[in-house]
């Protein structure tokens, strides 16, 4: 259950990401920066496998702002 809250947790962080730069062009922001080093350190504090555990469409957005 707590595994479930993590992972849709990133989901939304993922989303909003792309939400940052695809709706609002904010991709070049000090702050666009900042949330990409929240969900960096997000996935890394619990041990994440993106590959197996994200959703095709998450690890797909995450592949594009982390790949």
């Amino acid at each position: 259950m707590e595994r479930e809250r993590i992972l849709r947790e990133l989901d939304d962080q993922i989303t909003n990401l792309a939400r940052l730069h695809i709706l609002h062009g904010l991709h070049r922001t000090e702050a666009f920066n900042d949330h990409r080093q929240r969900i960096q350190r997000f996935v890394r504090e619990n041990g994440i496998d993106v590959r197996t555990e994200l959703n095709p469409l998450s690890f797909n957005l995450y592949r594009r702002y982390f790949g």
